[in-house]
């Protein structure tokens, strides 16, 4: 139908008027409290949307020729009820179709506003129609406190709405003319002072010709570390809301630090080694600054001011001045304070060096000495004569040397090294044996050899062994002597051993005279008890216990 109208408005051009009424049936449209729209899709793929709320609507189209163009306009309107709807209006021959959906769509209408010249702008806000809104819409104008009076459109555009299907309608921000002149208010930043290295004051500022709602953003680029000079302290609206206000700026001046350099005092003996380097106080640095940052380097020269000429450690015994030469640097003020060199005359001093008493093969001590009546200048040398690590007990003496001592008033006393021998026992083992049967050769035992001695690098001649039995001694024990040895770094002790010498058939008698007998191994564990017989004990060392309470040590070889 809407083909042939078209056709019909292009062959009549000359026909003023023709109103062409349809009503349109909206699916099952029930009364109930649903939203509708009507979908106007156009043939560029473009939609447009007519909203359409409760009872069954009629949508009447009204085409209206147009001689000069030759083109039809089509006017929708949406009647809800007795209340008119919106109006729509679109070339006829873009027309694709028309239908009916569930409302999908929604408006987003910035809200209209009303203020006076010099006024802040409000903060904009809006109301919506339709499905919910996903998301926040960008409300912008292009008016200012400075814009003259007029009307302004407040701009609605997308910005994060997700919405696919969105109206927009903008809103009207109105400024009226002045009728009273505005008496500008003075915001004046308060000009402040501070020295160089010192934390930034607050920055504060007064008002005058009125009052103020909100708080001023003040900010200056000074730091502690900035240098002497002047900082613009520059002011900004902040918080502030209240219109008609001039902002003054203003200045932060940032003077030079007072700086002590005082030079320390030494006081040295003569012919004493001068200070490698003269040092200073500083007092009045600030963040962590020190000498190297000024801008001329500061130096220390000590002068001998009645011939001008540097001091060195030969000059005559008295006081001379350490003077600190410098100058003004662009962060601090410097003032320069002399110190005091102080030569002493040398005294008469003694050197004593100090006696040790170690045992042979300790290590060797290290070696010191005492310094008696005034300092030393230099160091002596000093040593053992004669001695070595390792070298044989003794005396030797501990020299002093001068070596590189300058003072001419000076006394050596050399010390001692008392190297004294180390104590060794030499014990003989003890031996048992039956009668009748060969002495065995005799050996002794060494309790104190230092490392790497023993009996052939340490003793000569070497110990002896003796004892008065034979192989036809009667039964019984016998002392196995030692003696003899000699040693250059041992202090010898002696212990002697025994020779045992059984008779078993004066055993066996013992034995079967007691009855019977409880045999324990060398551990204590019981062997046998009631035992009769020693015949077939194996190889080893026991013990026998006899019914009169006496014990027996046997040894089977």
């Amino acid at each position: 139908m809407i083909k042939s109208n078209e056709y019909l408005f292009r062959r009549s051009r000359w026909l003023w008027l023709l109103i062409l009424l349809v009503l349109v049936p909206i699916g099952n449209w029930a009364q109930d409290n649903t939203d509708y729209e009507l979908v106007i899709e156009m043939r560029d793929g473009s939609k447009q949307f007519a909203r359409i709320v409760n009872d069954y609507p009629l949508i009447t189209s009204t085409a209206i020729a147009d001689g000069k163009t030759g083109k039809a306009r089509v006017f929708l309107m949406v009647e809800r009820s007795s209340t008119p709807g919106d109006r729509f209006e679109v070339l006829y021959d873009e027309i694709l179709k028309l239908y009916t959906q569930v409302a999908t769509s929604v408006i987003i209408k910035a809200n209209s506003y009303t203020i006076t010249e010099g006024d802040p702008i409000p903060t904009f806000e809006f109301t919506t129609e339709g499905v919910t809104l996903v998301g926040t819409p960008e409300l912008t104008c292009e008016a200012t406190t400075e814009s003259a009076p007029g009307d302004y459109p407040i701009v609605v555009s997308r910005g994060t709405v997700t919405n696919e299907n969105v109206q927009f309608v903008n809103g009207t921000l109105t400024i009226l003319p002045r009728t009273t002149p505005i008496t500008p208010i003075s915001v004046i930043v308060n000009d402040c002072t501070m020295e160089y290295g010192d934390t930034v004051p607050k920055l504060t500022y007064k008002v005058e010709g009125g009052t103020i709602e909100g708080t001023p953003v003040l900010t200056c680029d000074a730091t502690s570390t900035s240098i002497m000079g002047s900082y613009p302290i520059s002011i900004s609206a902040g918080s502030i809301t209240t219109s008609n206000v001039q902002y003054v700026p203003g200045t932060l001046t940032v003077t030079k630090a007072p700086l002590t350099l005082k030079a320390k005092s030494y006081t040295i003996g003569q012919y004493e080694d001068m200070p490698e380097s003269y040092e200073m106080e500083c007092t009045g640095f600030k963040n962590g600054d020190t000498t190297s940052i000024l801008s001329n380097q500061p130096h220390i020269e000590v002068i001998d001011e009645t011939r001008w000429f540097q001091v060195t450690n030969s000059a005559t015994a008295g006081e001379y001045p350490i003077k600190v030469y410098g100058s003004d640097d662009f962060r601090y003020e410097v003032t320069c304070v002399d110190g005091k060199l102080t030569i002493t005359e040398a005294p008469a001093v003694t050197l004593t060096a100090k006696s040790y008493t170690i045992e042979y093969r300790d290590t060797t001590p290290t070696l010191e000495y005492t310094v008696e009546g005034g300092k030393i200048y230099g160091e002596p040398y000093i040593y053992i004569q004669g001695y070595y690590d390792g070298a044989d007990a003794g005396v030797y003496d501990i020299v002093l040397d001068r070596n590189n001592i300058r003072n001419e008033k000076l006394t050596l006393v050399n010390g001692k090294l008392n190297v004294n021998k180390v104590p060794l026992t030499i014990t003989a083992k003890s031996y048992t044996i039956n009668k009748g049967e060969w002495l065995p050769t005799f050996e002794c035992d060494y309790e104190g050899f230092k490392e790497g001695d023993t009996q052939f690098n340490s003793l000569w001649p070497w110990p002896t062994l003796t004892t008065s039995a034979t192989s036809e001694s009667p039964a019984g024990v016998y002392t196995i002597e030692v003696s003899g040895a000699e040693s250059r770094n041992y202090e010898l002790t002696y212990v002697n051993g025994t020779l045992t010498i059984l008779d078993p058939t004066a055993i066996i008698k013992l034995l079967t005279d007691n009855g019977p007998f409880d045999i324990y191994t060398s551990a204590g564990t019981l062997y046998a008890k009631d035992a009769r017989s020693i015949g077939s004990l194996p190889k080893g060392v026991y013990i026998l216990k006899l019914q009169n309470g006496k014990t027996l040590k046997l040894t089977c070889k």
